[in-house]
C-alpha cells in the first residue's frame, strides 16, 4: 500500500491531486467498458479545469456526473472492474468534499447545491482511493512506488502552512501519470 498522507503536512489542493492523479492511472482499465470510462476520464478533467480556474460550477459538476457515476457502479454490480470505477468515485467525494472546504475558504457564503453524500466523507476517501489504485493496478508495486514518489514530492512542493491550508491552484500538466501495463 502506499505511504500514509499526513493532511496535516500536504495542503489540501495537494491532497485532491493525489486522488485525481490516482484515479486517472487505473481510469483506462476501465477500456471493457467505454461508456463508464468516458464519464470518469470526462469528470476527472472537469475536476483538473476547477482546480486550475475555480471556474467550473462545483454544483453542476456534481449534478452532472455524480448521478451518473453511481448508475455505472450499479450497472456493472459484481464485475471484476468494479473497483477501479469505486477507487474513481472515492476521488470524486474527496474532490467535492474537499473543493467545497476550499470554496467555503476562498468565498464565504457560497452556496454550491451538492448532494448530502457529501457530508460523509472525510479524509479516508483518499486513503480508500490510494489503496485500490495500487490493488487494481496489473503491477501493483509500481503503481504503490509511483504514489509513493507522488506523495513525497506533493509533501514538499504543497505544505499546509497556518496561513494557507487550501494551497494555490494546481495545473494538471505538472503531473506526469505512468500508464498502465497491458
Amino acid at each position: 500500500m502506499p505511504n500514509e498522507v499526513d493532511a496535516d503536512v500536504i495542503n489540501v489542493a495537494g491532497r485532491i491531486a493525489l486522488a485525481l492523479l490516482a484515479a486517472e492511472h487505473v481510469a483506462p482499465l476501465l477500456a471493457p467498458h467505454p461508456s463508464t470510462r468516458a464519464l470518469v476520464e470526462g469528470v476527472l478533467r472537469e475536476d483538473w479545469q476547477w482546480m486550475e480556474t475555480r471556474a467550473v460550477n462545483l454544483g453542476e459538476l456534481y449534478w452532472g456526473y455524480m448521478p451518473r457515476l453511481m448508475e455505472e457502479d450499479s450497472r456493472l454490480g459484481g464485475d471484476a472492474l468494479l473497483p477501479v470505477l469505486h477507487c474513481a468515485l472515492y476521488a470524486q467525494t474527496y474532490f467535492f468534499w474537499s473543493a467545497e472546504g476550499v470554496t467555503n475558504l476562498e468565498s464565504p457564503g457560497t452556496v454550491l447545491g451538492l448532494g448530502n453524500d457529501i457530508s460523509d466523507v472525510d479524509e479516508s476517501s483518499l486513503t480508500n482511493c490510494l489503496e485500490l489504485a495500487v490493488r487494481v493496478s496489473p503491477r501493483p508495486q509500481q503503481t504503490a512506488e509511483w504514489l509513493d514518489r507522488l506523495v513525497a514530492r506533493i509533501g514538499r512542493e504543497q505544505r499546509k502552512t497556518p496561513d494557507n491550508v487550501t494551497g494555490g491552484r494546481l495545473r494538471r500538466a505538472d503531473y506526469d501519470v505512468p500508464a498502465l501495463a497491458d
